[in-house]
């Protein structure tokens, strides 16, 4: 191992993640959340990238990698690890910097955080692998550090609206009941919500719903969304339809993930509180 090499790879993650910590940060004017708080997100996020490092070193993923074979369908369930981490990132982070959301753009800002400690990591690896390539530092500190911040901001977004429906009309459960669903339900709420009806009617929308939503629907949609523009971005870069180069479509879908985040917060109701988690 070449440690000056890896020392340049890591400071030179950790430098670009820096103007993200700030241009995610702008969201926060209002009410500030305290810098440690964002820190401990991020190293929640790296936490999980070392994690996946260590699965991929496991003779189960091994197995796995030689019966999904090198193509779309091991791809797609990289994705799904990737995002799963994340998502258990954040939930654990949660339970120490539960008391300084106050705000629902707090889910995106402490969201973005755990996916700047996941891209810090990741993205240093590949700086090391691939011997500081310039063009590929500034492409995966650009591009691909905002893509990781995005879809973690997404799925930290979605989770505070499941706890905290004020804002969108919508019922939810009694603690009781949360704790009371049965797996199956819970199965169930997970694959209705590709259906995203909550997501339509309720939060982009704000309409008040007829009937009570279970908090499981709201984090499913937001995880189902995450999963979906990941799984399409890194299908840009390794499909090649009919023979053609799509990956300038990684750009498009970063875009478009941007302009949703961004949609969210038309109605400027996430400068509203939120309540106690």
């Amino acid at each position: 191992m070449n440690i000056d090499l890896a020392v340049f790879a890591g400071v030179s993650s950790m430098a670009f993640a820096v103007f993200w910590v700030f241009v995610w940060r702008k969201w926060d004017r209002e009410k500030p959340d305290p810098f440690w708080a964002m820190g401990l997100a991020m190293v929640c996020g790296a936490l999980s990238a070392g994690l996946i490092l260590v699965f991929f070193e496991t003779d189960v993923f091994l197995k796995l990698e030689l019966d999904l074979g090198d193509g779309i369908a091991l791809l797609l369930f990289l994705v799904l690890i990737e995002e799963l981490v994340k998502f258990f990132a954040f939930r654990l982070g949660m339970k120490f910097y539960r008391d300084q959301v106050d705000q629902m753009v707090d889910g995106l800002l402490y969201g973005a955080s755990t996916g700047l400690g996941f891209a810090i990591v990741e993205n240093a690896i590949y700086f090391y692998n691939y011997n500081l390539d310039a063009i590929l530092v500034i492409f995966r500190s650009l591009e691909t550090m905002f893509l990781h911040t995005l879809l973690t901001g997404l799925f930290g977004i979605y989770f505070v609206i499941a706890y905290n429906p004020m804002h969108f009309k919508y019922k939810k459960l009694p603690i009781a009941e949360r704790k009371a669903m049965h797996s199956t339900e819970i199965l169930r709420d997970f694959f209705h919500a590709l259906t995203f009806h909550i997501t339509r009617r309720h939060i982009l929308n704000l309409r008040k719903s007829s009937h009570r939503h279970r908090h499981t629907e709201v984090i499913f949609e937001g995880l189902w969304l995450v999963l979906i523009f990941h799984g399409l971005h890194n299908l840009a870069a390794v499909y090649k339809p009919l023979g053609f180069d799509v990956s300038i479509l990684m750009i498009v879908i970063v875009v478009l993930l941007a302009w949703f985040v961004m949609s969210l917060f038309d109605q400027k109701w996430y400068l509203k509180g939120v309540g106690k988690l």
